[in-house]
């Protein structure tokens, strides 16, 4: 029966082929995991565009955050400007130069994905859908501490 340790390492050997058939598509440009992660993240929610949001939504750590989009900014794909309302804040956003590559990473996540997939039928595609959502509540109460741990004393 699986466990969470299990699911962890399935999730994390799909994260690990997903990047690497990325990287792959992509070594001439030389992108790391995190910047594809970051231009497709910036794509898909303009509205949360600061690099501690990045952080939080991406799940890696500030200083990779950092490197990743100071290489984005280098390279022209990102553009970096001062919050209106606090100057403490630096807001990113897309370039239009990065658009084709942001397409072109589409692409392959489609591909990715139609291949990984290509044996389950819709049925079942449904069925993980549904028990990812069931399992994804939970989670979310455990986040927010409505699960109490019984082996605290």
């Amino acid at each position: 029966m699986m466990n969470v340790e299990g699911m962890l390492k399935q999730y994390a050997s799909i994260r690990r082929a997903y990047a690497k058939y990325l990287c792959q598509s992509f070594k001439n440009e030389n992108f790391s995991p995190s910047e594809i992660d970051i231009l497709i993240f910036l794509f898909n929610n303009p509205s949360i565009n600061t690099s501690k949001d990045l952080k939080v939504c991406l799940g890696i750590s500030k200083s990779l955050v950092c490197r990743s989009v100071e290489t984005l900014l280098q390279r022209g794909l990102l553009h970096m400007e001062e919050d209106q309302k606090d100057r403490r804040m630096q807001r990113l956003t897309i370039t239009e130069q990065a658009y084709p590559i942001i397409m072109e990473i589409k692409q392959c996540r489609d591909s990715f994905t139609e291949y990984v997939m290509k044996d389950v039928s819709d049925d079942e595609l449904e069925l993980i859908e549904k028990i990812m959502k069931k399992i994804n509540l939970n989670i979310d109460m455990v986040v927010r501490g409505e699960m109490k741990n019984e082996n605290v004393k």
